[in-house]
C-alpha cells in the first residue's frame, strides 16, 4: 500500500540472536521509526508531502504509539499498575520525532 502525497516509509527494526548485539527486538523496532522519522524530518523536501506514513511489521510498535502520544505521558510514563513503561527514553524520542513530522490530513 501507498498512499500519495504522503512519504511512504518502510521500517523493520532487527537484532541478531543470543547474544543480541543491538538490543532487544523491541528496542530496535522503535530505532528503525525513530531514524526513519528523524531522516524524514531533514528531508529538504519534507513541507511537500501531507503528511509521513510508516509501515512497520511490529505490532509492539503499532498498538503503543496512541498510548505512547496520549495515555503514558499523563502518567508519568507509568502503566496503568504504576510500572515504568518499557524502553520510555526511546518512546519519549519516537514521540517527539512525530511532532516534528508534518500532520496527517
Amino acid at each position: 500500500m501507498v498512499y500519495e502525497k504522503a512519504l511512504n516509509i518502510y521500517t523493520d527494526g532487527s537484532s541478531l540472536p543470543a547474544p543480541r548485539r543491538g538490543a532487544a527486538n523491541n528496542e530496535m523496532e522503535l530505532l528503525a521509526c525513530i531514524t526513519a522519522l528523524q531522516h524524514a524530518a531533514e528531508h529538504g523536501r519534507i513541507n511537500e508531502f501531507e503528511r509521513v506514513v510508516i509501515f512497520t511489521d511490529s505490532l509492539y510498535v503499532k498498538d503503543n504509539v496512541p498510548r505512547a502520544l496520549f495515555q503514558w505521558p499523563k502518567r508519568k510514563w507509568l502503566s496503568q499498575e504504576g510500572r515504568p513503561i518499557e524502553n520510555a527514553t526511546l518512546w519519549k524520542d519516537l514521540v517527539r520525532a512525530i511532532k516534528k513530522t508534518p500532520p496527517a490530513s
